[in-house]
């Protein structure tokens, strides 16, 4: 390696004044407290930086872990390595092996050196090659599933002018480190991280200025140099852009984002040439309106649902940053992913799903979806951002906002959705949307997925399984309960979501003194039994509470049902032996309560403002009727098991 100008000990003190600590960077801290007021962490992304002095200075594994924890990423990070050694050092150390042994990594983060990648047969005392070789097997050896990536080194600041007699100069030694990196990668088949070919961009557009990436050293990066590298690393395992993520690393706002948008492009516009994807990967860009459309990264096809018809099983639809007009329906098993999910927006104008899933074993993220069909009012209330109808489907990292639904699955397995926000909307799992002729099961893998570290409105949603004796008493933006007992939920305030609270095969819960108000969906209990629903306001819903498929012995006492879209409450499926008692009815627009093939229920004192009652004292003394049906409609029948016998005259003073 070159001579360094300074004292390594000496620059390495001063650039620690620099880092930004854990508890100095507030937007860090937010994030780390904002996580771990989940319930259930997420899948952790475990990742090993092996190196030496190029990953030591100004702390890069650091830079990277900052940066993907402004972006709401769950990492685990290790670092092993010292100033000084080669890769061929580590090929052969027990330290390193040890480390690699440690866990199983999702992805090991290798370090090289420029001359001995750009001038392979020149500077063989440290060979690249074997070593990237050996470490390969012995990572491998210790997971199969492990990711080797390997960061494409960058050029001496002045090539190889300073060596002999050579005349080689930064370009020419950054084509030949490109040129090799390929080759090796092509043989050995590891991942690479373009870090070199981002720096190279980078010198090009600002005119060569001297020691912006480089340090004095010529060699060793500057803040600049390492917050680039980060960038790229960061693109590389996420296949995400790292533009507009909140961290800076001490830098100034625009220069930050300048790194961060070369860095994703140079990227993310390649990914097959870097090896990143060993699956054909076809692009889609909103601004290539002239064409000509092929789905290459120079032609990219003009819409998404072009980009999917071309694909075939097992490909990846890249969509660049822009605005989509669409509804697409995703019909096969593939890949789709956005550049960046706060400007790779899909948006439904007010038509249909925005986007559905109708095929197994899909991959979605990084998008923003949008404004599907809102036509509740006419009783479509399925309709939703993302509509899933395939298992093992997973939606990732991605912006929810402002759909009928959210997130809708009906009669699915083995979902993943984790890393997701929701702003008006929220995740709905159920049997059934419209008509159908022989009601469907319920089962309780249609309800068994894996849901993590998503938020509503800035709130976490709670989704257990199997638990039991457990208390929810803090903000959560939705709550879904699955084979839970003995789950309390109090004192918490949902709004402006889908489903509330879904709970499904559920004994002897309770929600009390809650409020749910301006919500699509409903609260519901499905085959649930002897839970008690006391002192909530439900108000301005699609109905106010739900009671379907065998939900038996609840009980529902002192609640305001009031201004909701349909009903107030509803009894669906046999749902029998349920006590509805001292609560208020008031002003649910279409009645106040509805029964369908429920009949065996108990409704007592209730105030209904609808009640003949109260507009003629001269049928004070007869019950309110419960209107209902016998089949799975809305036909309106009279049933003689379901009157409130002694209704209340005034509403309760319940909240």
């Amino acid at each position: 390696m070159k001579k360094m100008y300074v004292s390594m000990v000496f620059f390495l003190f001063i650039m620690s004044l620099f880092l930004p600590t854990l508890n100095g960077d507030k937007s860090i801290q937010e994030n780390l407290i904002h996580v771990d007021e989940l319930l259930f962490l997420n899948d952790t992304c475990k990742i090993l930086f092996i190196g030496s002095s190029y990953f030591n200075f100004n702390s890069l594994p650091v830079l990277f872990e900052y940066l993907a924890l402004s972006f709401g990423k769950d990492v685990y990070i290790d670092h092993h390595g010292q100033n000084g050694l080669y890769l061929d050092d580590h090929a052969y150390r027990s330290d390193t092996e040890s480390k690699i042994n440690e866990q199983d990594w999702d992805y090991i983060i290798l370090q090289g050196v420029g001359t001995n990648t750009a001038y392979p047969d020149y500077f063989t005392n440290h060979p690249v090659y074997p070593a990237l070789e050996i470490l390969r097997d012995k990572i491998y050896q210790n997971c199969e599933s492990t990711k080797m990536v390997y960061c494409m080194p960058w050029a001496f600041e002045d090539g190889m002018t300073w060596y002999q007699d050579w005349t080689d100069t930064y370009g020419d030694m950054q084509d030949k480190i490109y040129d090799t990196t390929l080759n090796y990668s092509n043989d050995i088949g590891f991942m690479i991280a373009p870090v070199g070919w981002a720096w190279y961009t980078v010198l090009e557009e600002q005119g060569y200025p001297l020691h912006y990436l480089h340090l004095s050293d010529w060699n060793h990066p500057s803040i600049k140099g390492s917050y680039l590298m980060a960038c790229v690393i960061f693109s590389t395992i996420f296949l995400e852009s790292s533009a507009g993520l909140s961290y800076h690393g001490g830098l100034l706002e625009e220069e930050a984002i300048y790194f961060q948008t070369i860095a994703s492009n140079t990227v993310l516009d390649n990914l097959n040439l870097w090896n990143i994807c060993e699956k054909p990967v076809i692009y889609v860009d909103d601004g290539n309106n002239d064409g000509p459309w092929d789905g290459t990264s120079e032609n990219p096809y003009l819409t998404i649902q072009e980009g999917i018809n071309a694909a075939k099983v097992s490909d990846i639809v890249f969509v660049c940053d822009g605005v989509y007009y669409e509804n697409i329906v995703i019909n096969k098993t593939i890949s789709i992913i956005g550049e960046n999910k706060n400007k790779t927006i899909i948006d439904g104008c007010g038509k249909d799903d925005v986007v559905s899933i109708i095929s197994d074993r899909v991959e979605f993220t990084g998008f923003t979806i949008q404004h599907s069909i809102s036509e509740l009012e006419n009783g479509l209330w399925w309709k939703a951002g993302i509509r899933i109808l395939g298992s093992n489907v997973v939606i990732d990292g991605n912006i929810i906002q402002d759909n009928q639904m959210g997130i809708f699955a009906k009669q699915t397995e083995s979902l993943t959705i984790r890393n997701n926000l929701f702003f008006n909307d929220s995740i709905t799992f159920y049997p059934y949307d419209t008509g159908y002729s022989t009601r469907p099961e319920l089962r309780r893998d249609h309800f068994i997925h894996c849901i993590e570290n998503n938020f509503v409105n800035g709130k976490p949603v709670v989704y257990l399984v199997d638990r039991s004796n457990f208390q929810i008493n803090r903000e959560v933006g939705q709550v879904i309960l699955v084979n839970c007992t003995n789950i309390w939920i109090r004192n918490i305030t949902v709004s402006h979501v889908d489903f509330p609270v879904l709970f499904v095969f559920c004994r002897d819960c309770s929600i009390e003194n809650s409020s749910f108000t301006h919500n699509d969906g409903v609260c519901t209990l499905l085959n649930s039994d002897g839970n008690i629903i006391r002192a909530n306001l439900f108000e301005d819903g699609f109905h106010g509470f739900l009671l379907d498929y065998y939900s038996k012995n609840n009980l529902l006492v002192n609640n305001v049902f009031s201004g909701n879209q349909f009903c107030g409450v509803v009894c669906e499926e046999s749902s029998n032996k349920n006590i509805i008692i001292e609560n208020d009815f008031i002003d649910n627009n279409l009645r106040n309560a509805f029964i369908i093939n429920a009949f065996r229920n108990q409704w007592i004192g209730n105030y209904w403002d609808d009640w003949i009652g109260l507009q003629y004292t001269l049928f004070q003394s007869f019950p309110k009727v419960i209107s209902g049906s016998i089949f799975n409609s809305h036909q309106q029948i009279t049933s003689l098991f379901n009157f409130d016998l002694n209704p209340s005259l005034n509403p309760y003073e319940i909240r």
